[in-house]
């Protein structure tokens, strides 16, 4: 008798935690009923990179300062960090990483009402900068990323991946099959696709040494290069999927993806060597060069096209220019020769961006072809 109470008491006590757990009391205004449907996908449930259930009263809690997956980070320096990621996350600090200001509907919502995912950002400065992810859609804030508002909405739901700007106005992104590679030229209000003859394929990430030569990695193990702006594209089966590519400089980079092996390149991407060990048998979604030292920057003038690939000139007085020159070279075939002007000359050759680290050195080698009076 005593078993059957029991059993009784528990059973009642059971169905009224669940009602409760179910619904607030009669008063509440919201009703906080975990979807079904979102528990049982794969992809997606109350708690985890889809963010919280849109509309719900469902806050993350442990751990924190949020649960979703995070996509890119920028160090501006050691006490400002801003990060974006899954369920329209944008997240900063100021002190280091103690507290953190999380916002969660940074690149609006989906047809299904969830946030969406975002995969890149660009920053002009602390204040403004622009975020593209999921539902093909561009968002920008100028304080900050306290507030963002829709600047692009591209004709597809398509994904943005990566950006890539060379100055305050000239950029690129680089997405999924409906967008590909795309050009802008104010600063990201409008945007022009620049895929020539690319077949349809899905862009991760892209390197633009300037406005007509770029490089993209891309799925089925594609990378693709164009010296004519993205009306004509040369391809190379890598194997694989290529998730993520860094080059230090117009010739040197490296890929990575589903291969299970980086590769690099020193040529530009004409030809590509596996890495000789690979740190994983997984898929590998990052890669970046920490040093360059076993890299040296030499430049014999080689092709007759002037200037080289990364590099160009400035004429800012007078009227003589740089020019390839097949005399008086340090080092075969050629060298780059201005020829002195009296009334005055301001010409710049300029090299390739590098990057620098401790140990490295950068040497030039003049020479003086008259004499006399002439510097």
């Amino acid at each position: 008798m005593n078993k059957k109470l029991l059993s009784l008491f528990l059973s009642f006590f059971i169905l009224g935690f669940l009602s409760s757990f179910a619904q607030e009391d009669e008063e509440g205004e919201t009703q906080a009923i975990p979807n079904p449907n979102f528990i049982q996908s794969t992809q997606q449930s109350i708690f985890d990179d889809a963010g919280p259930l849109y509309g719900s009263q469902w806050e993350w809690l442990h751990a924190t300062p949020q649960g979703n997956t995070l996509r890119q980070v920028k160090m501006w320096d050691a006490d400002n960090w801003y990060a974006v990621g899954y369920g329209g996350t944008f997240m900063k600090t100021s002190d280091g990483g103690t507290t953190w200001t999380v916002l969660k509907t940074a690149n609006g919502v989906d047809n299904n009402g969830g946030n969406e995912i975002v995969y890149d950002f660009h920053w002009w400065d602390m204040n403004t900068g622009l975020i593209g992810g999921g539902y093909g859609s561009l968002y920008r804030t100028t304080d900050g990323g306290l507030t963002w508002d829709s600047i692009y909405n591209f004709s597809t739901t398509g994904s943005v991946y990566e950006f890539e700007f060379l100055n305050d106005t000239l950029g690129f992104i680089s997405g999924s099959s409906s967008i590909r590679v795309q050009k802008t030229t104010d600063g990201g209000d409008t945007w022009t696709p620049i895929w020539g003859n690319m077949a349809s394929r899905t862009c991760y990430t892209i390197y633009a040494i300037d406005e007509n030569n770029l490089k993209v990695a891309c799925s089925s193990g594609y990378f693709l290069t164009t010296t004519d702006g993205g009306t004509t594209w040369t391809e190379i089966d890598l194997g694989g999927t290529l998730y993520d590519m860094e080059f230090t400089d117009p010739m040197n980079g490296w890929v990575c993806g589903t291969d299970n092996n980086p590769e690099y390149t020193t040529d530009g991407g004409v030809n590509w060597t596996p890495a000789p060990t690979s740190p994983t048998t997984s898929t590998m979604y990052d890669i970046d060069v920490l040093s360059t030292v076993s890299y040296t920057l030499s430049e014999s003038f080689t092709d007759a096209a002037f200037p080289p690939a990364g590099w160009h000139t400035k004429n800012l007085l007078g009227t003589n220019q740089w020019v390839r020159y097949t005399s008086y070279f340090n080092t075969p075939p050629a060298c780059a020769r201005i020829s002195y002007q009296l009334t005055g000359g301001d010409d710049w050759l300029v090299t390739p961006q590098v990057s620098i680290v401790a140990g490295d050195s950068l040497k030039f080698y003049t020479r003086r072809v008259f004499s006399g009076n002439y510097p």
